[in-house]
């Protein structure tokens, strides 16, 4: 998971990546859950078992596990104010 936080650090992400409820904070950056899960398990080499065969559903199936290895998952403060790199152009920017 830590690897996959470097990841995200270094390459960002897409705008339609960002978190909207809930967010994983480490080193006063804030990272969407759901992205740092797929990251780590692509990084592991597995794939997650998506819950409907396509989109990974958020809240505590995603949280959950990341609360178990001992990482901080809360409610983002300010969906608008995260801290951490996107990708330029990639998805919407927000209104």
């Amino acid at each position: 998971v830590e690897a996959a936080l470097r990841d995200i650090d270094r390459d960002g992400l897409p705008r339609n990546r960002l978190a909207t409820k809930y967010c994983l904070i480490m080193d006063n950056k804030h990272y969407p859950p759901k992205e740092v899960l797929k990251h780590a398990s692509a990084r592991a080499g597995t794939r997650i078992r998506m819950a409907d065969g396509y989109e990974l559903f958020g809240g505590e199936q995603t949280n959950k596990p990341l609360r178990d290895l001992g990482f901080t998952v809360m409610r983002c403060p300010d969906a608008t104010a995260h801290k951490y790199p996107t990708l330029p152009g990639a998805g919407a920017d927000p209104p």
